[in-house]
């Protein structure tokens, strides 16, 4: 795991859901990362599930651009 900085990979959090929110997950875990590139991204979930790790929980994997309010805002209006 420390090698991933150095592959422009940042781990943001990884922790136990919270399950007492509004229209919380049905996950127990969440980890949300950063990646510097999409090689990057790629090379990350390529290892994970070499690793078998995908036997071990139901895992889902979401992923997205950097963004902000206005161009989120216009893709919700454009849906």
């Amino acid at each position: 795991m420390g090698e991933l900085s150095g592959l422009g990979i940042e781990v943001l959090t990884l922790a136990e859901a919270a399950p007492g929110i509004d229209k919380a997950s049905p996950h127990q875990f969440v980890g949300i990362w950063r990646f510097a590139r999409l090689e990057a991204r790629n090379a990350l979930l390529a290892g994970i599930k070499a690793s078998g790790w995908y036997t071990y929980f139901e895992h889902v994997n979401a992923a997205c651009a950097s963004g902000g309010f206005e161009p989120h805002l216009a893709a919700l209006v454009a849906a």
